[in-house]
């Protein structure tokens, strides 16, 4: 029997945060005691993408097929979205007006083109997605970080909520293999150029850069070059999970040079994995971080990475051993508990 609860999974890529939050959101809305359908693209599709684009035309089609396996669901009352992109959303609020059908919508927000830097940030967007801000009842975002960015009619709705750890479970070795790992998306949001100044200035630390499983950093990617002719970068290539997990076990520090982030989810992953993190002093990063992980140029974060290298132990730090505590208590269940059990 169908649920009248109901979780909407877009078309989402292998190795991707939104392929960490479907399978978190599946273990959450199981221990979670209520009723609940997960429904769209609930496997992810693999990831060969090499543009700046975060999808292709498999997206498309795979959103059309999405909005409508939610229009032929006649009884769902409650429908969480986990993405706030969400194309089509005007065709299944009319399907609802005309069988006269009360439906409550929620999303997880994760980005927009309302942030500065979002690497969706295009002007002919933002209409859009004010308009599907309007649509929404319920918004769920991971940091207040977002706040003074929302547009007017997303705040009143807008809860904050970290997402969920519940899908991954770190591999800790004792053996450091890399000194600093940079395990994101190479896309100029996520500020690889301000890598590759970093990693420059770090002439004798060994730098792995993971990328997604099933793609291969190729000359297609705007980054290729100038990554591959730095002699301390290590490019690794089409991990699966075990073994980006390995990866991250296996650094003393990871770098984020994220130049739009509302959570985080890779470098989470890395401080549950034993690394000591050098974030940005921005974005969501101080509403996670104390400042004693955090950095205010480039210059900075090459001088903290030094000084963590030399620092044996801090890693195990109580600050850092708390601060992973309160990550592994993240969860999804805070987020379904609210939308579901609410009115």
């Amino acid at each position: 029997m169908e649920s009248p609860n109901v979780i909407v999974i877009p078309p989402h890529y292998r190795g991707t945060s939104f392929d960490e939050m479907t399978r978190a959101l599946s273990i959450s809305a199981r221990g979670s005691g209520l009723p609940i359908d997960l429904i769209g693209q609930t496997e992810p599709l693999t990831n060969d993408l090499t543009g700046e684009l975060l999808d292709d035309e498999r997206y498309i089609q795979g959103q059309i097929a999405v909005i409508a396996e939610i229009t032929r669901r006649k009884n769902a009352a409650k429908i969480l979205f986990l993405d706030f992109f969400n194309p089509g959303l005007d065709i299944l609020r009319y399907a609802h007006l005309q069988r006269n059908t009360e439906s409550k919508y929620g999303s997880i927000l994760s980005g927009g083109s309302f942030l500065k830097d979002d690497l969706y940030s295009f002007d002919w967007l933002r209409s859009y997605e004010l308009a599907w801000a309007h649509t929404y009842d319920s918004i769920y975002t991971p940091s207040p970080h977002i706040a003074s960015h929302l547009p007017e009619p997303l705040k009143a709705k807008t809860k904050f909520l970290p997402h969920g750890m519940d899908a991954f479970t770190p591999v800790v070795s004792d053996e450091k293999k890399y000194d600093v790992v940079f395990p994101h998306r190479l896309n100029s949001d996520k500020g690889v150029d301000d890598l590759i100044k970093i990693a420059k200035g770090l002439n004798d630390a060994s730098i792995a850069v993971p990328v997604p499983h099933g793609s291969e950093l190729n000359d297609k990617n705007r980054y290729h070059d100038s990554l591959s002719e730095l002699g301390n970068v290590t490019l690794l290539n089409a991990q699966n999970d075990s073994e980006h997990a390995k990866t991250l076990g296996s650094s003393k520090v990871v770098l984020s040079c994220a130049k739009q982030e509302l959570f985080g989810y890779s470098v989470m992953k890395s401080v549950l994995s034993g690394c000591a993190p050098v974030l940005p002093n921005n974005q969501c990063y101080p509403h996670f971080f104390p400042k004693d992980f955090l950095y205010d140029s480039n210059a900075e974060a090459i001088d903290m990475i030094k000084r963590n290298l030399d620092e044996t132990g801090l890693e195990k730090s109580p600050a850092l051993e708390e601060i992973r505590e309160r990550i592994r208590n993240f969860t999804f269940k805070d987020i379904l508990k609210d939308f579901f059990s609410g009115d």
